[in-house]
């Protein structure tokens, strides 16, 4: 008999996204199991919101130690991405408007124009 596992997660929390700004992205692949993102990690999933480089194809913490490549924003998990799961397709929100003061962005530093591929603004406030 299969074992089956059921999980329910929704898009997490999006207060980061700023007002009047278009709720689309673009999709990538990420890795969840990659433990580039272990730290990352609360209640079982990668949260919305994480800033994300795309190295080899796939997505990376940005800022993270991998490769200089990580060092080159691309743009922001637009939902939650489920943890040890292996390799899924997910939303990247990569132009409007980011809140960097709402969770998971506290300690997000917007890069300088040359480390970013975005389309976005960076407020501090709602």
């Amino acid at each position: 008999m299969p074992k089956f596992k059921t999980e329910t997660f929704g898009p997490g929390n999006l207060s980061w996204i700023g007002p009047d700004s278009a709720k689309a992205g673009r999709t990538e692949w990420i890795d969840s199991a990659d433990a580039d993102f272990a730290a990352l990690v609360v209640d079982g999933v990668v949260p919305s919101g994480t800033p994300v480089a795309l190295v080899s194809g796939q997505l990376k913490p940005y800022n993270s130690a991998a490769s200089t490549d990580a060092k080159v924003l691309i743009g922001f998990l637009y939902t939650d991405a489920p943890r040890n799961v292996g390799r899924l397709g997910v939303p990247v929100f990569d132009h409007g408007r980011v809140n960097i003061a709402q969770p998971p962005g506290a300690a997000f530093t917007a890069p300088t124009a040359a480390n970013d591929r975005t389309q976005c603004v960076y407020m501090t406030g709602a």
